[in-house]
């Protein structure tokens, strides 16, 4: 037997030992992918939800002919009125399709939209968290956040060309004549005011920059808005960071960009006997003497007039 025997016999053994190695690393990975199996359908936690109990028990309770809340109880808890809460869900379900009732790929009925508009409605008006209402209306959490998405979506779609925009030349002459009639201010386009909004779920790196030694150790945010008469919020504006005080927040806000950069409308006012080229919003007392400003009070100069002015 010459050399090149040995060496093929050499190869073949190789050869042999690879495919024996192959196949050992190929059992190890199938017994691998079984455990991980058996793992997963252990801690899996099915829950088989009630959604149509669910979706008759609030039915019964706030939809009735005869309910079992009455307006006021409504309200308090969905912060609008009935009305208005029927025409939000008509519109959300017959523009979204996530929220039209399908049945899921088990034949099962899907979740109701009047269960994931309410769900989403709530999460906004209480500001709870997305699994709080899973005992009470049987929607999971993955759900219930996924509602919230899809409803803030088809709101900002539907009403958004009509209520999510800047005054037009018909709106700053409509404020004119109504501000005039009702309250005695031509020349107003509204009320300028800022409010704190608290925010529960803020980072504990972030604390410091949105806390404010005279509202506690809480972190807030501080929200300008400038409303009309029929409570139509045509600026909205949340401050950024360290804009902790309303001339903080007034100095950073947009409100005025139109203005400075000549898109503005151009719409006279009389106030006081003065002319004035845009109209003005009315402010608090505190806030600077601006051209596009009334304040409500003149500055006081003593004490007895801070006192009794």
């Amino acid at each position: 037997m010459n050399s090149y025997t040995f060496m093929g016999l050499d190869d073949v053994e190789e050869g042999e030992e690879i495919s024996s190695r192959k196949k050992t690393f190929i059992k190890r990975v199938i017994a691998y992918i079984k455990t991980r199996r058996q793992a997963t359908q252990v801690s899996r936690n099915s829950i088989t939800r009630d959604r149509a109990g669910a979706h008759e028990r609030l039915v019964a309770a706030y939809f009735t002919d005869s309910p079992m809340y009455n307006e006021k109880r409504f309200r308090q808890t969905f912060r609008m009125a009935r009305p208005l809460f029927n025409q939000i869900v008509n519109a959300v379900t017959t523009h979204s399709a996530y929220f039209q009732s399908n049945p899921d790929c088990a034949g099962r009925e899907g979740i109701s939209p009047l269960i994931k508009c309410t769900s989403a409605i709530r999460q906004l008006a209480y500001g709870v968290n997305a699994s709080f209402l899973d005992e009470y209306m049987q929607i999971s959490e993955r759900s219930s956040r996924m509602a919230l998405d899809h409803f803030c979506q088809a709101v900002m779609e539907i009403y958004g060309p009509e209520f999510l925009r800047k005054p037009t030349v018909t709106d700053v002459e409509k404020l004119y004549r109504h501000h005039e009639e009702k309250h005695g201010f031509p020349g107003m386009l509204g009320s300028l005011d800022c409010t704190d909004w608290e925010w529960f779920g803020c980072p504990y790196a972030f604390k410091a920059q949105y806390v404010r030694r005279d509202h506690g150790s809480n972190p807030f945010i501080l929200l300008e808005a400038v409303a009309s008469q029929d409570l139509w919020i045509w600026h909205a504006f949340f401050g950024v960071v360290w804009s902790n005080n309303d001339i903080n927040v007034l100095y950073q806000s947009p409100i005025f960009n139109d203005l400075k950069t000549g898109r503005a409308p151009e719409i006279p006012c009389v106030a006081n006997g003065v002319t004035y080229p845009p109209g003005a919003i009315l402010l608090t007392g505190y806030i600077l003497n601006w051209r596009r400003s009334l304040k409500q009070f003149r500055p006081c100069y003593d004490d007895y007039q801070s006192d009794f002015v």
